[in-house]
């Protein structure tokens, strides 16, 4: 995932010293966080671990569920011994 802005939209916005509330609020969004250093590419890691930890999840659930199907398999053939 990758999150830019086009170079003109970005500059337009850098410069712009209007009213902001003529700004859309996507507008005035992104012109705040113009102004914090690196913001795109905080984003873009938060993105991405929240992506990995969905991928831990899925997969430890994924395990849970298995174990649960070993243990029934398991306890129905104890029961018929």
């Amino acid at each position: 995932m990758n999150i830019t802005l086009i170079k003109e939209e970005e500059i337009k916005l850098k410069i712009y010293n209007g009213d902001l509330s003529r700004l859309g609020s996507a507008k005035r969004f992104l012109k705040a966080v113009l102004d914090i250093p690196l913001a795109f590419k905080i984003i873009e890691a938060k993105l991405i671990s929240k992506q990995k930890l969905s991928t831990y999840i899925y997969s430890f659930l994924q395990m849970a569920q298995h174990v649960l199907l070993f243990h029934i398999i398991l306890f129905k053939h104890v029961k018929s011994i």
